[in-house]
């Protein structure tokens, strides 16, 4: 318990922002926000919004019960229209965003008592990082952002400083499966950033004005515009691609391209394949394994802090996971610290 407590008290006093991601529904996204909000209760001014909807007492593909989320008295709020109307607190409304969303235009709102709050934000990081800078400006201490399902997006570090993945027994019964998984993305999300100011800076260029780039041992660049970058790889002639030693690719990259890029570029282990941040990579770890063993080299411009794994061994739709069995196969495969909330739920 104080192991935990010192963690995240830790990540209160280093960072201004977090993401609490998910590897599927019903792995415990709700529960590591709930246990956050307890921590930081009279301690920390919370501000709060989430991706999708969370919040709810009713899961809503398999109507289980699901933890609600409880706040105190001053937290500030960004959700929908419809979402406040199920809330319990007595709020005022600060403003109003006119960023739209299914369930109706996005609220910020002061909480003036304690109480449960559904929480449905933004889908565009572009709005995402607007609403967090709202928050701050009701003087809120730490921002907490409640990520959507298999929406490894909103880790980007340009959203928040640091994120939390959840795991757990939901996104398959196979305890080994959950387990590769867990480790595949915290690897993908943990890739080394670049150092190299310069480099950063003609990167930063690259992604602005081209889908593709390449940069020289000199520093000389050429930029390539196409409508994806499997394309605008095959347009630069392969004779071509020995005088440049990193390659920076704008927006997704999948097994494809980099088994595409194996095959084109001959001399790929002496290059650096150089990308906007780790959720842009959709990379299996068959793949990401096969190109590192034969020296192929993977970097980010924005590098993510992910600080830590959280899990539920419990399972909507069967027995779950032995708890003592799953954290240990967790600790054993994965370099970070990694909790089980529901111990102290």
């Amino acid at each position: 318990m104080l192991e935990k407590l010192a963690f995240f008290l830790d990540i209160f006093n280093k960072f201004k922002s977090i993401s609490i991601i998910g590897t599927a529904k019903n792995v415990g996204k709700t529960t590591t926000l709930n246990y956050m909000i307890n921590i930081a209760k009279n301690k920390y001014n919370l501000g709060l919004t989430s991706i999708g909807r969370d919040g709810e007492s009713k899961d809503a593909i398999f109507s289980t019960p699901k933890p609600r989320i409880y706040v105190e008295k001053g937290t500030i709020i960004a959700t929908a229209k419809q979402c406040i109307s199920n809330t319990d607190i007595t709020k005022e409304i600060l403003v109003a965003t006119d960023f739209k969303t299914p369930l109706g235009e996005i609220l910020i709102i002061r909480a003036l008592s304690d109480g449960f709050v559904e929480l449905a934000g933004p889908s565009k990081n572009s709005e995402l990082l607007e609403i967090k800078n709202i928050l701050f400006s009701f003087n809120c201490d730490f921002v907490i952002i409640d990520g959507a399902v298999n929406r490894k997006s909103y880790a980007s570090p340009i959203v928040t400083d640091a994120t939390i993945l959840a795991t757990g027994a939901a996104f398959s019964p196979d305890i080994d499966r959950v387990v590769h998984h867990t480790s595949h993305l915290v690897n993908l999300l943990s890739l080394e950033g670049e150092k190299n100011s310069q480099i950063i800076n003609l990167s930063k260029k690259i992604i602005q004005n081209g889908t593709i780039g390449f940069i020289s041992p000199n520093h000389e660049t050429k930029i390539i515009n196409n409508f994806n970058a499997r394309e605008a790889l095959k347009n630069v002639k392969k004779e071509l691609l020995n005088d440049y030693q990193i390659i920076v690719v704008k927006g997704i990259v999948s097994d494809n391209f980099i088994e595409e890029f194996m095959n084109y570029v001959k001399n790929y282990n002496r290059m650096v394949l150089l990308v906007e941040d780790s959720t842009k990579l959709f990379l299996s770890r068959e793949v990401l394994s096969r190109f590192q063993k034969s020296g192929g080299i993977l970097k980010v411009i924005y590098p993510i802090k992910i600080v830590g794994v959280t899990i539920n061994p419990k399972s909507p739709i069967g027995d779950g996971f032995s708890k003592d069995k799953f954290l240990k196969l967790l600790k054993q495969n994965i370099q970070i610290s990694v909790f089980n909330l529901l111990e102290d739920s």
